[in-house]
């Protein structure tokens, strides 16, 4: 494939797909949510930034724990003042099953004043969902989750059922993307995003399903990166600054390349963080030209040369 004989910062412009009318270099800024793991909260303040998502991890095994780490989640935002107003993104990786998931949605009250109305949504709240003959299916799973967003009005994303919902298919996007419809064909009600990581998912069906999540299911889409370092994080924000720059009737989400905080050096200099502003919003434009020397018109329009030059 065409795709192995790239550079990957050009890959990620050919399965992005971008329209002819849009031009790469409108993309300036991209917003980015900060990131919170188990007693780091100290780190969010010392970087002074004020994002305006706050990633927080949950499912510590009981809930003391998880009420501890809302607890100071809540307080970081008391303390956020001047900025824009944070929600914070629950993150459970599955932990719960229905009755520890609804556990935790009451508890949230007593630890914060409408404290749902803080929340922007939690990342796969519930345990893999299997039917009776032990199977998983992404419909199944939504099913699961919209009963539970219609008991507690929290909103939901999807991170590790996508992850499921690639592997059952074996990788096969003309496969993958069908189910996916299918599984929101009565709109998207409690889901309020799908993050793709394209470490595990792929460059190539991240932008599928990124397209198929905002233009046709008009679902957030949320580009998310582990510990990596700059390198990692700059090819993430990218995708994520291309997805956000198609049509949706979903806005642009932050994306979730703000573990640079958690690290203590970086690979790139000037560092990744350099790029983040006060905002929490990540210049990529000057990101871009400074990894590759290119702008990403550059980029794009070195990509259509080769593409009339290279045969099919």
């Amino acid at each position: 494939a065409q795709a192995v004989r790239l550079p990957l910062h050009q890959a990620l412009l050919t399965y992005a797909n971008m329209d002819s009318s849009l031009s790469p270099d409108s993309i300036k800024m991209v917003r980015v949510s900060g990131f919170v793991s188990r007693g780091s909260i100290s780190k969010i303040r010392e970087g002074g930034r004020r994002y305006e998502s706050l990633k927080v991890k949950v499912g510590y095994q009981n809930l003391m724990d998880d009420s501890n780490a809302m607890f100071n989640a809540f307080q970081y935002l008391g303390s956020n003042k001047g900025g824009k107003s944070t929600k914070i993104r629950v993150d459970a990786n599955r932990a719960w099953n229905d009755t520890e998931a609804m556990e935790f949605a009451s508890a949230l009250d007593g630890i914060e004043l409408h404290a749902i109305n803080k929340i922007e949504f939690i990342e796969e709240p519930l345990l893999k969902h299997m039917d009776d003959n032990d199977e998983w299916s992404l419909e199944g799973q939504v099913e699961s989750l919209e009963r539970w967003f219609h008991h507690t009005g929290i909103m939901y994303a999807l991170d590790e059922s996508v992850s499921d919902l690639v592997q059952s298919h074996e990788g096969l996007i003309h496969s993958i993307l069908p189910e996916l419809e299918e599984a929101f064909k009565e709109g998207n009600r409690g889901c309020r995003a799908v993050v793709l990581k394209p470490a595990l998912v792929g460059v190539e069906r991240s932008a599928q399903i990124a397209r198929l999540v905002r233009s046709k299911l008009g679902l957030g889409v949320i580009f998310s990166s582990s510990f990596d370092s700059g390198i990692g994080l700059t090819y993430t924000a990218m995708l994520g600054a291309l997805s956000d720059s198609h049509p949706s009737r979903s806005p642009p989400l932050a994306h979730g390349v703000g573990t640079f905080e958690q690290v203590g050096r970086d690979t790139l200099s000037p560092p990744f963080d350099s790029y983040v502003n006060e905002q929490g919003q990540l210049n990529i434009a000057s990101l871009a030209r400074a990894f590759y020397g290119l702008s990403l018109n550059d980029i794009s329009e070195s990509l259509n040369v080769q593409q009339e030059i290279v045969p099919a």
